[in-house]
């Protein structure tokens, strides 16, 4: 700025004395001798001729300033933005911080009951709090064929309804998670779209887990003491009820199952209450333990006879790539006409599979009972091996209060199971197969609601397939799917509302794509 400042002046005296340099010996006017040496003229002009020349080197490093700064990105847009607030900033952070997928997918932590380690896109810092999001999207193609169907135009007999090959409708979740200096997490999600609600937004989980507690509260000795031995977790949340939750596709946060489809039977059910949780050591032996309780259905209910759902689990690593759990559930609502539990008659989020037999919320699936008067257990086995990984479970449902009366109440029985493997080629490629079984101890009779029979049934259904990451962020999954119901008597009711003594068979290829941060 001083070179110009400088060029401007000489520009502006050369200007003004002009007229006066003229290069002669001398000149006449008014009788005055006008002179000026050629000395000091070639001195202005060189002082002129070197200020130019500085311009015009100014000039180019001006014009290459600005040259780089249109093709350099703008930190805002793709690094960093910062607003400062006194001793709080606000920080947003680039993709390069996303994390991919298949790490994510099995990340340390995948199978405990927070969600921070499954979250790697940090959206903002304001002092001590961490805000993270995520967003899930899918969608899917299938073309499956069907047997022994009940003909859907009412005509009697057996048919082969061909279904027709398309898309299903996409789905989407929205995830929002705040940490507190690592001593509380507070998250909620929601369902964007999902089967049973496909155009309005569903809450799925809402809750506060507090892994210590902060401020003078905290500091307190025995409150101290309590919580370095425990975690609480508060809210409507994912009952913990067996491993295959973590397992399983959750509308559209899919890209832990390796598969499309989830089990036959899927328990899973949000509720309302709380669950206590064991610290990493904080018994004399190896195992961490669970005790919790829920108001035993998806919506509160404060009719007389409505009851809380108790449930517990234990897990522990009995070997280093070896981890084992044993879960039980309970809920008796047979006092009370409109409370149901959802563990295992229905969930939020609907099944994976579409247009089959009845097309309701969950087609294909074993959804037992009616929620009334429950007991529950299941036990789990995961081997989480390079390149392979195992898992299996085995549980038993019983209701023996279908139908919600105190007089002749009809109890339904299943035993189930599952398998499964993966194996890893690559970080990105894997191949998968997995069966799930589902054996009707006793079934609500045909002929009336109000009884039971033995039934020898069982319904099963492979799924051979595998995915792989298109991009960190990016999952493609296909499968195989065969599923056939045997051994039911025609004295037993339906199950899940299909006609299942009629043998009812589906198979087919389905795919998906899925996206998730």
């Amino acid at each position: 700025m001083k070179r110009i400042t400088l060029f401007t002046a000489i520009v502006f005296t050369l200007g003004a004395i002009s007229p006066a340099l003229a290069v002669q010996d001398s000149k006449e006017d008014d009788g005055l001798n006008q002179y000026v040496p050629r000395s000091e003229y070639e001195q202005l002009k060189k002082m002129f001729e070197q200020q130019h020349e500085d311009y015009q080197q100014l000039k180019k490093e001006v014009d290459s300033l600005k040259q780089a700064q249109q093709k350099t990105p703008q930190p805002a847009a793709q690094e960093m933005a910062k607003t400062a607030e006194g001793s709080r900033s606000v920080e947003i952070f680039p993709a390069s911080e996303i994390k991919p997928g298949w790490e994510r997918a099995r990340g340390p932590g995948w199978m405990e009951q927070g969600r921070l380690e499954a979250k790697s896109v940090r959206i903002a810092h304001m002092s001590d709090i961490d805000l993270y999001m995520g967003l899930d999207t899918l969608g899917r193609v299938q073309a499956i064929v069907q047997d022994n169907v009940k003909d859907t135009v009412g005509a009697d007999g057996i048919s082969s309804r061909r279904l027709r090959s398309g898309f299903q409708t996409a789905y989407g979740n929205m995830s929002f998670l705040a940490d507190f200096n690592k001593q509380m997490e507070l998250y909620f999600d929601i369902f964007l779209a999902d089967k049973p609600h496909q155009d309005r937004l569903q809450g799925d989980e809402g809750y506060m887990l507090i892994r210590e507690l902060p401020g003078p509260v905290g500091d307190i000795p025995l409150v101290k003491m309590v919580f370095e031995k425990i975690n609480v977790k508060a809210g409507q949340f994912e009952t913990d009820f067996g491993d295959s939750h973590y397992r399983r596709s959750n509308n559209a946060a899919v890209q832990r199952n390796a598969l499309v489809g989830n089990p036959i039977i899927d328990p899973r059910a949000t509720e309302v209450g709380m669950e206590i949780y064991t610290d990493e050591g904080a018994l004399p032996f190896p195992v961490g333990a669970m005790a919790g309780f829920g108001s035993g259905t998806d919506t509160g209910d404060f009719k007389k006879g409505h009851q809380y759902s108790l449930r517990g689990k234990l897990w522990g690593n009995p070997m280093e790539k070896l981890r084992t759990s044993a879960s039980v559930y309970q809920v008796d609502h047979s006092g009370n006409s409109s409370s149901f539990t959802n563990l295992f008659r229905a969930n939020r989020s609907g099944g994976t599979f579409a247009g089959l037999f009845d097309d309701g919320t969950s087609p294909g699936d074993i959804t037992p009972g009616q929620g009334k008067r429950v007991f529950a257990s299941q036990f789990d086995a995961t081997w989480e091996g390079n390149p392979v990984e195992l898992y299996g479970n085995i549980g038993w449902f019983q209701d023996t209060d279908t139908n919600g009366i105190t007089v002749g109440t009809p109890t339904e029985s299943w035993l189930y199971y599952t398998g499964e493997a993966i194996y890893r080629f690559t970080p990105r490629l894997y191949a998968a197969a997995r069966y799930s079984g589902a054996s009707a101890g006793q079934l609500v009779s045909s002929a009336s609601n109000t009884g039971s029979v033995q039934s020898d049934g069982m319904a099963h259904r492979i799924e051979v397939g595998g995915g792989y990451w298109l991009a960190k962020t990016l999952l493609l999954k296909a499968e195989y799917v065969y599923q056939i119901y045997k051994g039911f008597s025609s004295s037993g009711s339906q199950v899940s509302g299909v006609d299942a003594w009629r043998d009812p068979s589906f198979n087919g290829v389905i795919t998906e794509v899925s996206f998730s941060f």
